[in-house]
């Protein structure tokens, strides 16, 4: 038996959906958002948000990309950088952008593998004599690289 608040309830609720429109395309949306792999709700977020704007920040005015840095002194060494699903085998990473770009020396042992999500999944061997590791990147990330064979 349905007292009097509910059959209020009711009528307001179909009076409501009755306002309530589809698009046209709206199956087709649906069944494109039901074919993308699964990804976490914060991955989809990503997506929307403009390529550009995927670094900390911005880049000065001016500034060169990707293009190599002279060191002086003993160690001249070239640094460039490199999305991290670019890197290369034999490649050292010198700097962790996910712990305040410390100084690190890994050699890059395998191409990356890149997952679904975009991650970057790079196997090293870390030359300062601790034992091998892995390492996971968002593969738009930018990572300092001494390159093998020189800068390309």
């Amino acid at each position: 038996m349905i007292d009097r608040e509910g059959e209020l309830l009711r009528a307001e609720l179909i009076r409501v959906a009755d306002t309530v429109h589809p698009a046209f395309d709206g199956l087709a949306l649906i069944r494109a958002r039901i074919a993308e792999p699964l990804r976490p709700w914060w991955r989809r977020l990503l997506a929307l948000i403009p390529r550009t704007s995927r670094t900390a920040a911005p880049e000065a005015p001016g500034t060169a990309d990707r293009k190599a840095v002279s060191q002086k002194g003993i160690t001249a060494m070239t640094i460039i950088r490199r999305p991290a699903r670019d890197v290369r085998a034999g490649d050292i990473i010198t700097a962790d952008p996910d712990h305040n770009n410390r100084p690190v020396r890994w050699r890059v042992q395998a191409p990356p593998k890149v997952t679904a999500d975009g991650i970057a999944i790079v196997d090293f061997a870390d030359l300062t004599g601790v034992k091998p590791g892995v390492a996971w990147f968002d593969s738009h990330k930018e990572l300092s690289v001494e390159p093998t064979g020189g800068a390309r």
